[in-house]
Parts: structure tokens; sequence; C-alpha cells
């Protein structure tokens, strides 16, 4: 899953992918469901800006259709 990752961790917060495409639905999809934006510091200790929590991932599948995973 780590290769088609492009949104949250899927490492344990060493690494926090946001990709800005992302970002921008995982926004839409959160104000829909009341959940707010939050920042989070990665294994490296770079502040990231999250939709939603770290743990849910999104990845964009081998049929470049988009999926969330663990909402």
């Amino acid at each position: 899953m780590t290769s088609l990752a492009e949104y949250g961790s899927v490492d344990e917060q060493k690494t926090i992918y946001a990709s800005e495409n992302f970002h921008n639905l995982m926004k839409k999809v959160c104000e829909h469901l009341n959940i707010k934006v939050n920042k989070v510091i990665d294994g490296s200790g770079n502040e990231v800006e999250i939709a939603g929590s770290v743990e849910v991932k999104g990845i964009k599948g081998t049929d470049k259709r988009n999926y969330i995973v663990d909402l």
C-alpha cells in the first residue's frame, strides 16, 4: 500500500503523505462530516496539515480512482 499512498501515514507517522490534490478532496469530505483539519509532525519533525486523522489513508488505485481507507 505504501507505493499507492497519497495521503496519511502507513508507517506509524514516520512519513506523512499529503498531496495537494488529495488534501483538497479530503477537506471537502471532512467538511461534510464535521471533521477538522489538523497539523501533525512526521518522523523528521516536519509539520504537515491533514484533514482528519493521520491514521486515515488516501490511495490512488491502479484504476486511477481515489480511495479513503480507515476513515
